[in-house]
């Protein structure tokens, strides 16, 4: 599956909002859960976030520019 270009462009952005409001949301989610459940949040969202990179990648990309 080869991502549309518009949605690779996006997922830096993506990761950054992600990556900003993870103290925000740890700070008023602390009190009503336990600091495990974040740092499993937050990994599997890296996850998701990664693999669809990876699966938006076009194989021969690296073989044409080496």
């Amino acid at each position: 599956m080869v991502l549309p270009s518009r949605l690779l462009g996006m997922l830096p952005a993506l990761f950054v909002l992600l990556w900003s409001t993870g103290f925000i949301g740890a700070k008023y989610g602390l009190p009503y859960a336990a600091p495990l459940a974040f740092l499993v949040a937050r990994y599997v969202l890296v996850i998701v976030a990664l693999s669809l990179t990876e699966q938006g990648k076009d194989e021969d990309y690296f073989l044409s520019n080496s």
